[in-house]
């Protein structure tokens, strides 16, 4: 995640040069960070859908699930799921 973390900068820093709202690159970015934050940096995209699982209060499932090493692809999709609902929904009220 740190290149993508990287990446998403570069194109927010650019975004903000030529005022254009990023609404979408700003919440990617910011959950990325957060990511880092839960240690998850090693994790792929469909990690994102962990912290839609913690903002939901399930945090110590989570964190059972990654101790365990990690997520079967039906679980991943459900997360990743979750994720693409609140991301949807956060954009539609910047709007």
């Amino acid at each position: 995640m740190p290149l993508a973390i990287k990446d998403l900068r570069l194109a927010l820093a650019e975004a903000e040069r030529a005022a254009v709202p990023t609404p979408a690159a700003s919440l990617v970015n910011d959950r990325l960070v957060g990511m880092a934050t839960w240690g998850w940096a090693d994790l792929d995209w469909s990690a994102l859908g962990l912290l839609a699982a913690v903002d939901a209060g399930l945090a110590n499932r989570v964190e059972a699930a990654v101790a365990r090493g990690g997520f079967d692809w039906k679980t991943r999709f459900t997360l990743f799921t979750a994720f693409d609902s609140a991301l949807l929904a956060v954009a539609r009220d910047r709007q």
